[in-house]
Order: structure tokens, then C-alpha cells, then sequence
């Protein structure tokens, strides 16, 4: 096991509304934010670059990285279609 200090993110930044608008368009609901109980490879990359960071994608992550992990056919078009969305606005 390895440690890594939290990373966080700033709600106020541009990008962070930009991608919640996506969000609600494609989806036509509220997204979920907090604090996530899990990593991801942001906390080795976020300390060594000065850009804003988000992290966001498909599935649960009660299924992530287990011998069955799979990812909903929903889940995969809703988290594109928001993508495409917030690369366009």
C-alpha cells in the first residue's frame, strides 16, 4: 500500500461548471460530487503539473478492478455523451 495526499479540486473553477452542465444535458440529472472513497492516477499527476484536474467516467465503482468488472452499456453512452457535450460547448 502506498500513500498519496488527497487531491482537491476547486467547485468554483470553469471547467468543474462547464462539465456539470454537460452533465445535466446528456443525462438530465444532478451529478454526483464529493469526496470519492477511492484513487485514481490523479494523485501521482496533479502535485507535478499546475493545471486544474478533473475526474469523471463511466461505471460503478463497486465493480471496478474485480475479476467480473464490467461497465453498463448506459453508463459508457451517458458518460460520451457528456463528454462530447463538455468538448464542444
Amino acid at each position: 500500500m502506498s500513500y498519496h495526499p488527497p487531491i482537491v479540486g476547486d467547485p468554483d473553477n470553469p471547467h468543474v461548471h462547464r462539465l456539470r452542465q454537460a452533465f445535466i444535458e446528456a443525462t438530465g440529472s444532478e451529478p454526483l460530487g464529493g469526496i470519492s472513497p477511492f484513487s485514481t492516477d490523479a494523485v501521482s499527476i496533479v502535485p507535478r503539473i499546475d493545471l486544474p484536474i478533473l475526474i469523471y467516467g463511466p461505471g460503478d465503482i463497486a465493480c471496478a478492478h474485480r475479476p467480473d468488472e464490467f461497465v453498463e452499456l448506459d453508463s459508457l453512452t451517458e458518460a460520451f455523451e457528456t463528454l462530447c457535450r463538455f468538448l464542444t460547448q
